[in-house]
């Protein structure tokens, strides 16, 4: 009769400390995801206002710029595109030959 009151008693300690261990991992989890979103991240990401300020700050660099480092600038981005314009009609013009050809 001793053995099985130890038993059930080891039961309820044991369900006891499950429990506890369950609802501090929860708590814990809700309390960190609450500290994320408060300070503005959601799924691993910077929420809008961050960004905004990432996008103003090449505004802010380019007035500090003299207007030849910005004509440069200007230039080796064109220079750039065109040359993507250029692969890209290249690729297209493979591409129709390969798919006339069959």
């Amino acid at each position: 009769a001793f053995e099985g009151d130890i038993t059930s008693i080891m039961t309820r300690y044991f369900s006891l400390l499950l429990v506890t261990v369950l609802v501090t991992v929860t708590i814990s989890n809700v309390c960190a995801q609450t500290f994320q979103y408060s300070r503005g991240w959601t799924n691993g990401k910077r929420s809008e206002p961050a960004l905004q300020t990432k996008m103003a700050e090449p505004k802010a660099a380019a007035q500090h710029m003299s207007p030849m480092v910005m004509q440069v600038k200007r230039r080796m981005m064109q220079q750039s595109m065109e040359d993507h314009i250029r692969n890209l009609e290249q690729e297209l013009g493979e591409m129709y030959k390969l798919a006339s050809s069959m």
